[in-house]
C-alpha cells in the first residue's frame, strides 16, 4: 500500500493478477503460470526475462533520445493535465484525481510513460502522492533511479516495460503523460489503447506528439523541416548528413494522422491544447495565435508539437 494507494500488477505473460506492488519486493510470482519478475536494483523488470536484461535496442526505441533535460520546465504540461477545461455548451471536461487539481493537496497518482531520465517525475512530485514511471531502457531507468533520490524523492515506481504491454491491471490511474513516445514505438494505436486501458473512469491523458509538419528544427535529427519530405527523401536527407539513425524508424503525424488516432480509441473525448511549454519564439507564437480564429487553425498544423487532453 503506497500512501494508501494500491498499484496492482498484472502478469504479461497470462495476464492475471500478479499482486499489489510492494517496495523493496525482490521478485513477483505468478500464481497462475509461474512466470516470476525480478527487480533490478529497485527497478521490476518486465523486460528481460525477469533476469534485468531490458534493453532499448532489442525492442521499439521507446526513450532512445531521452537526455536527462536539466532546466527544462515540465510544469506547464503538468498543470495543463490539471487545468479544468470548460468545453462548449458551458459543459466540463470530468475528471477524478483523488484530490485537489490546484495543487495545494497532492493528488493521488501518475503514470508517465516513456519517462526516461526522469525529470516530468521530478517536477510533478509535489504534485502527486506517487509517481509510476514506464520506460523500455533499464540503464535509463538506473539513471532515473539515483536522480530522484539525489532530488529527495525517494520511494518513486520505476518499471521496465514496453508501452505497447504494460503490466498494470486496467483502469488504475487518474492522471497519465506520454510525451515524445508515439514516434518511437512500433504501433501508435495499440499504445494510445493501453493508455486509455489504464486510466481510470474520469481519469485524464496528456499526450505530447511531435508535428511531422513543424517549422521548428526536428529536435530527433537535428534537421529543419525533414518532416515535409516523403519518407524515402527524409532517409537520404537524414544520410546526407550523417542522420541516417536518428531518423530510422522514426513515426511522423501530420494532423490529420493525429485526430484519426485519437478518434480511434477515445472517440470525441480528447481536446487540443496549447500549454506554453515551448519557450522558442515559434513556441510563443504558437500561445499567442491559439485564440485567434483565423490562424489557430493554421498554427495547429504549422508550429510546434501537438498537445492533447484525452479524457476517460
Amino acid at each position: 500500500m503506497l500512501n494508501n494507494i494500491i498499484l496492482h500488477l498484472k502478469c504479461l505473460k497470462c495476464g492475471s493478477h500478479l499482486g499489489a506492488y510492494q517496495y523493496k519486493l525482490a521478485k513477483y510470482n505468478c500464481s497462475s503460470c509461474g512466470q516470476v519478475y525480478h527487480a533490478v536494483d529497485g527497478i521490476l523488470d518486465f523486460i528481460g526475462g525477469g533476469q534485468g536484461k531490458g534493453n532499448v535496442l532489442e525492442h521499439e526505441r521507446l526513450s532512445s533520445f531521452a537526455t536527462h533535460s536539466l532546466g527544462i520546465d515540465f510544469n506547464p504540461r503538468l498543470e495543463a493535465l490539471l487545468h479544468d477545461y470548460s468545453l462548449s455548451g458551458n459543459s466540463k471536461i470530468n475528471y477524478d484525481l483523488s484530490g485537489n487539481a490546484d495543487g495545494c493537496e497532492r493528488a493521488s497518482m501518475l503514470l508517465d510513460v516513456g519517462c526516461g531520465y526522469g525529470s516530468l517525475l521530478e517536477q510533478a512530485a509535489i504534485k502527486f502522492k506517487v509517481l509510476v514511471g514506464v520506460n523500455i531502457d533499464l540503464e535509463e531507468l538506473r539513471v532515473c533511479n539515483r536522480l530522484l533520490q539525489e532530488k529527495g524523492i525517494s520511494n518513486p515506481i520505476l518499471i521496465c516495460a514496453s508501452a505497447q504491454n504494460m503490466p498494470f491491471m486496467p483502469a488504475q490511474f487518474p492522471a497519465i503523460t506520454c510525451v515524445s513516445v508515439m514516434e518511437h514505438v512500433g504501433d501508435p494505436k495499440n499504445v494510445l489503447n493501453q493508455l486509455k486501458l489504464m486510466l481510470k473512469p474520469q481519469g485524464r491523458l496528456y499526450l505530447g506528439i511531435p508535428n511531422r509538419f513543424s517549422l521548428r528544427t526536428d529536435y530527433h535529427t537535428g534537421l529543419p523541416w525533414i518532416g515535409f519530405l516523403p519518407a524515402g527523401l527524409g532517409g537520404k536527407y537524414a544520410s546526407l548528413r550523417g542522420k541516417s539513425q536518428e531518423y530510422q524508424g522514426l513515426n511522423w503525424f501530420s494532423l490529420k494522422d493525429v485526430e484519426t488516432l485519437l478518434t480511434s480509441e477515445f472517440g470525441s473525448q480528447y481536446l487540443f491544447i496549447r500549454s506554453g511549454v515551448h519557450k522558442s519564439w515559434l513556441g510563443q507564437l504558437a500561445l499567442k495565435v491559439w485564440e485567434v480564429p483565423v490562424l489557430s487553425a493554421l498554427g495547429r498544423r504549422l508550429i510546434s508539437e501537438f498537445e492533447i487532453i484525452a479524457w476517460a
